[in-house]
């Protein structure tokens, strides 16, 4: 599924981890914004392991598309939408 993950962190270690967490899932497109294809599975493993690093006044979100929404989402510049390689080394 088609997620975009975001945070709005103040102190600057919570923010690195939780950033660190999202790359690992996905694409930053913007600096606090990612776009994850994730399994509902690894969906959970990430929001249970930023729920470990946020404070109380930290704020994380996710947000799932659906293939339609992800079809009619519009941008301007930035990298395109982030979407599964093409090709896999091994």
């Amino acid at each position: 599924m088609f997620v975009v993950a975001c945070y709005d962190i103040t102190d600057d270690k919570r923010r690195s981890q939780v950033a660190a967490l999202f790359q690992e899932a996905g694409m930053r497109v913007q600096k606090s914004v990612f776009e994850c294809l994730l399994s509902e599975r690894e969906l959970h493993e990430l929001t249970k392991r930023t729920a470990i690093v946020l404070a109380e006044a930290d704020q994380a979100r996710f947000y799932q598309l659906c293939p339609k929404c992800v079809a009619k989402a519009r941008q301007q510049g930035g990298p395109p939408l982030y979407s599964e390689p093409l090709v896999y080394l091994v």
